[in-house]
């Protein structure tokens, strides 16, 4: 029986032609005409890109599990079958000299410079025997005039250097056997849904090896140079470069930087930002060969070459060409390329994972448990864990990642808003990945916030982005009491705007601190069992480390306290005496407000200044300063005296209870009731213990005999009110 069904599927190929016409028909129905030349081609709306997403996932999952009659995967016989016929096709269509100069190529050459560019996407072992032909393709179409025509080229370098470089999986199925097997040998119905071995996938990768390292090193060293030549040549004035072919150049690099695996990052010292006794190391985990770089011709780093030739081009642009927004595009993608070490976008690396976590949902099976997969669901997993290794993997704080991080945060402040987006979200991605990199941009942002708002809109606006984001920690709300102490009040005394946008963003502001400013530590405090534990694990942690320790932690502590007087000061001499516009006065106590720290108690010139703005005329503002008052009341609390005593002394008058529980007045409890004839009418009898520290005791019961409860009282002398 299981073989009848096994053979009533050898008709599932005429499903598969079938399902394939049907997808070319409406692909060809799809398919959009241009009638005027102005009008780009590459723009889809939603639903196109939607359709066009459900079709490709849709082919390659019915024809990676099928079996080899149907479909064979074997990218080598592919290229050897495909490649020759379209790269001649191409060399003949761009065989004369005019082609280079015309903004709108034939179809033809279009669409087979498209399947060449998409056939290059596999592993690099099947792409070694074709790069002369496809060298020869790269030297007759990079430098193209057409817009889409230098985009399919690029995009070819770019698939030809990821397949060269990228370490990835062989197959995708949904079984580690080959499926070819007859039916009498193998009936495939026994595999149905069947689970792959998690501890025994039979995965089989691509690394690439000597071959493929040396011909990614010539593909460079043949057009980096000729671009960065280019560019620097734009630069010194000694060539002129319109914005399509500097945009072309910048795309070509671009391409050049997608074999980030094998660029190594620059060797310089790190920057040190806080002083710490830990050494500065990076955090590299292993993720493939280490000993595979790629260089320039010269043997410099390819990384730092490309920064500094950037650097002087963006300084180049903002000068003589700052409305170039798409040129601005390109240099802000090589700056995320120069300066995170990632398989690709952090972007498209979440969103993948999203993707994961849905289909894993989806195809789920809750009869047979967990980790009872797919196969090709756990090779998805595998290879999402082999690009996390990229993502993890940080890298020490440099001289040029923080030249970089400046370029990023002057691109971040520019004029057009497009090329504002873009630089933050950068931007962002840097703060994340280098640890108090925040401290570096801060002396240009005061310096941004003390210009006049309504001058440079712009700028000023920018600014505010940059100090909102990222959005889980916003660079105005670090733990960092010397940056909050210059940053705060410089906001609270800019220049004020009525433009829309301002306003919003100092709203912003205000909800931003409030949400994600907590009460961080003013006097840290290490137990001394922390100390002797730490000891324990360290042999090398001797009495004279312990101390000197000891003093840092405390010098730490007391400029901590400075900036936080220093902060409350400024921000209420501000509210006094900086005529403030009325938005930013309900600012600075907002910011008030959210600085009320248990350790350190608000100064008697901010509680005056609260009880002044009890009778202010705002609404808003009242509420503010009854809830700071709370806070002061709490802070002016006096301490609890608390005495423990044992269970038995409330049964010595009275006798230890019998019958069990017994709810309610008894004399055993009658110390805990009010009674007129006990009140205390004296400072003595005020401050005696006579109150119950847990209110739960004594009505049913009291705890277990011989076990004691805590009385409380107050204290008469001094210490124990707080001043």
């Amino acid at each position: 029986e299981e073989e009848t069904i096994c053979l009533a599927t050898a008709d599932f190929e005429d499903f598969v032609l079938q399902f394939m016409d049907r997808c070319f028909i409406l692909i060809e129905n799809s398919s959009l005409e241009a009638t005027r030349l102005e009008q780009e081609g590459d723009k889809r709306s939603k639903i196109e890109n939607m359709a066009e997403c459900a079709l490709s996932s849709t082919c390659t999952a019915l024809l990676v599990q099928t079996s080899p009659d149907i479909f064979k995967v074997n990218p080598e016989e592919t290229l050897h079958t495909l490649v020759p016929h379209i790269t001649d096709t191409i060399l003949s269509l761009s065989q004369s000299d005019d082609i280079l100069k015309e903004e709108v190529l034939d179809n033809e050459l279009l669409y087979n410079m498209l399947i060449l560019s998409q056939l290059l996407d596999c592993p690099g072992t099947a792409l070694l025997a074709h790069l002369p032909v496809i060298s020869k393709v790269l030297d007759r179409t990079l430098h193209l005039t057409c817009r889409e025509g230098y985009r399919l080229a690029t995009c070819l370098l770019r698939n030809l250097l990821s397949g060269l470089s990228s370490i990835v999986p062989l197959d995708y199925r949904s079984l580690p056997h080959p499926l070819d097997k007859p039916v009498k040998e193998y009936l495939p119905i026994r595999d149905w849904a069947k689970p792959g071995n998690i501890n025994n996938l039979g995965l089989l990768w691509y690394v690439p090896g000597k071959e493929e390292l040396a011909c990614v090193q010539d593909i460079v060293s043949t057009y980096l140079p000729e671009e960065l030549s280019t560019i620097n040549k734009y630069i010194s004035g000694d060539m002129t470069l319109t914005r399509e072919e500097l945009k072309r150049s910048l795309l070509i690099v671009i391409s050049l930087l997608e074999c980030k695996s094998l660029l190594p990052l620059w060797d310089e010292p790190p920057i040190k930002l806080m002083e710490s006794y830990l050494p500065t190391a990076p955090f590299t985990l292993t993720f493939g060969p280490r000993d595979k770089f790629v260089t320039m011709p010269d043997g410099s780093n390819i990384r730092k070459t490309v920064a500094d030739t950037m650097h002087r081009l963006q300084e180049k642009m903002l000068k003589d060409a700052e409305d170039d927004t798409k040129s601005f595009f390109n240099l802000v993608a090589i700056w995320e390329s120069l300066m995170l070490e990632k398989s690709g976008s952090t972007n498209n690396f979440e969103a993948r994972w999203k993707n994961f976590r849905t289909v894993k949902k989806v195809l789920e099976n809750k009869v047979i448990g967990e980790k009872k997969h797919l196969r090709s669901l756990l090779v998805d997993r595998v290879v999402l864990q082999h690009e996390a290794l990229y993502e993890r993997s940080t890298v020490c704080l440099t001289e040029t990642h923080r030249q970089i991080m400046l370029n990023l945060l002057t691109l971040s402040t520019s004029h057009y808003s497009e090329v504002r987006v873009r630089a933050q979200a950068k931007l962002f991605l840097a703060l994340d990945q280098f640890a108090y990199s925040y401290m570096i941009l801060i002396p240009q942002l005061l310096s941004n916030l003390q210009q006049d708002s309504n001058q440079f809109h712009e700028q000023f606006k920018g600014s505010l982005y940059v100090l909102l984001g990222p959005k889980q920690s916003p660079v105005l709300a670090r733990h960092d009491w010397s940056i909050l102490s210059k940053l705060w009040p410089s906001i609270v005394r800019t220049k004020p705007s009525e433009k829309l946008s301002v306003i919003r963003l100092m709203e912003g502001v205000m909800e931003s601190v409030h949400k994600y400013f907590p009460t961080i530590t003013i006097n840290m405090k290490i137990p001394e069992t922390c100390v002797v534990a730490a000891c324990k694990l360290s042999s090398q942690v001797d009495e004279t480390y312990s101390n000197n320790a000891l003093q840092i932690l405390e010098s730490q502590n007391k400029r901590n306290t400075e900036c936080y007087l220093s902060l409350v000061s400024n921000l209420l001499d501000a509210i006094d005496h900086g005529n403030l516009h009325w938005r930013y006065h309900s600012m600075a106590l907002s910011f008030l407000r959210d600085l009320v720290h248990p350790d350190v108690f608000y100064p008697a010139s901010v509680v005056k200044c609260f009880l002044h703005t009890l009778i202010h005329d705002s609404l808003d503002v009242r509420k503010v300063a009854i809830r700071c008052l709370v806070f002061v009341l709490k802070q002016q609390k006096r301490f609890h005296k608390k005495v423990v005593v044992n269970t038995n002394s409330f049964f010595d008058d009275v006798g230890e209870p019998t019958g069990g529980m017994k709810p309610g007045p008894r004399p055993d409890n009658q110390w805990v009731q009010y009674s007129s004839k006990n009140r205390p009418l004296s400072a003595e009898e005020w401050d005696k213990p006579r109150y119950l520290h847990k209110p739960y005791h004594g009505f049913y019961t009291w705890p277990n005999w011989g076990e004691k409860v805590m009385k409380e009282g107050r204290e008469s002398d001094e210490g124990g009110v707080r001043k």
